[in-house]
């Protein structure tokens, strides 16, 4: 998925660059222990590609990396680990998050491949919006059952404007708002439709239980890319 240029090859890039040492002149950076005052060696610097703007133009470069893991709490990219970003979902906090092109490709179970906008850092003095990068996001593991919009006075999974999702073809499910494709119209598609990894087009999603009638004239055909008990409304329209 793509950041707007540079965004989609961050996650190629994301990988640890090469660990030159610091001398003996630091005390240890982001990357070990602290040095002993000058009695032995400090522990080298690691670093990571980074994505960042400059004269609003997004560019990568190799900046120092931390000792963060997936999900910790940053403050910049300086806090995780090579191949992770320091992204905020809206407000002040920050967490290390895995850089990503696909959601089949790099992502692990359980998350998927969405853009995430980097946490803004003090350095940063202007109002220009930070760089959105491609990130592993933790799914919702929300229900297809569940209805959209979420009845008045009903303690829904999705809330506000998002709904239940498939956003892999291993049949991971979250909460996204919607877009407005339908039944073969392009992706990003509405509630209760998903976007075929064949064809690129929406495709209505069905009940696969033979007491439902969710796709009319045309027939609910299992999919092993939605979750147990749906499936894909398909056949010509009689």
């Amino acid at each position: 998925m793509a950041a707007g240029g540079a965004g989609s090859n961050s996650g190629e890039g994301g990988a640890s660059g090469g660990v030159p040492s610091d001398g003996g002149q630091s005390g240890g950076g982001y990357g070990g222990a602290a040095g002993n005052g000058g009695e032995g060696p400090s522990a080298p610097l690691s670093y990571g590609c980074q994505v960042s703007r400059e004269d609003n133009q997004l560019v990568r470069g190799c900046e120092a990396a931390g000792l963060g893991k997936v999900n910790a709490p940053c403050f910049s990219a300086a806090d995780c680990l090579p191949a992770l970003a320091c992204v905020s979902d809206g407000d002040d906090t920050g967490r290390c998050l895995k850089y990503c092109c696909d959601a089949e490709g790099t992502c692990s179970l359980g998350t998927y491949c969405a853009e995430r906008q980097l946490r803004r850092t003090s350095a940063v003095s202007d109002d220009t919006e930070p760089p959105r990068v491609p990130v592993c996001v933790p799914a919702d593991d929300c229900s297809l059952e569940d209805v959209f919009p979420c009845p008045k006075g009903t303690d829904c999974r999705c809330k506000g404007d998002t709904a239940c999702m498939v956003v892999r073809a291993d049949r991971t499910t979250t909460c996204l708002t919607p877009g407005e494709g339908e039944q073969g119209e392009a992706c990003p598609c509405a509630w209760n439709h998903v976007c075929s990894s064949v064809t690129q087009k929406c495709v209505k999603i069905c009940r696969t239980d033979p007491a439902k009638n969710d796709c009319g004239e045309q027939k609910c055909q299992a999919s092993s890319e939605l979750p147990q008990n749906f499936g894909v409304c398909v056949g010509p329209i009689r």
